[in-house]
């Protein structure tokens, strides 16, 4: 059985934020040694990591219109997706969180490992 625990979704980093994302996206993923995986097809899965892969992070920052017009104290970048806005260290991380609040909403259950 699967632990899951409760989390901010605005403070999700790492592997954590890219099991986010792919709920976010409504993709099915599984979490390997390796880190989060998404499914391509049938028995098929590849690596997922858009907080940390430019070229994932810009395909979803244009997916989700994300927008970087807004400033939060205490982060180096804020992004906005509708009302909601989300800081981070980077500017993918800040659009990933900024996606996954949007998406799921302030706080969810996240599987235990990836904390």
């Amino acid at each position: 059985m699967n632990q899951h625990v409760r989390v901010n979704t605005a403070d999700l980093i790492g592997q954590a934020l890219n099991w986010a994302m792919a709920q976010a996206e409504g993709k099915r993923a599984r979490i390997t040694k390796s880190g989060v995986r998404l499914a391509l097809g049938g028995s098929t899965y590849g690596k997922i990591n858009p907080a940390t892969d430019e070229k994932a992070g810009t395909l979803a920052i244009l997916r989700h219109r994300v927008r970087f017009d807004v400033r939060m104290p205490n982060h180096q970048w804020a992004a906005r997706v509708g009302e909601v806005i989300a800081g981070g260290p980077t500017i993918t991380i800040a659009a990933c969180r900024a996606i996954a609040v949007a998406s799921l909403g302030d706080v969810i259950d996240i599987p235990a490992e990836l904390v």
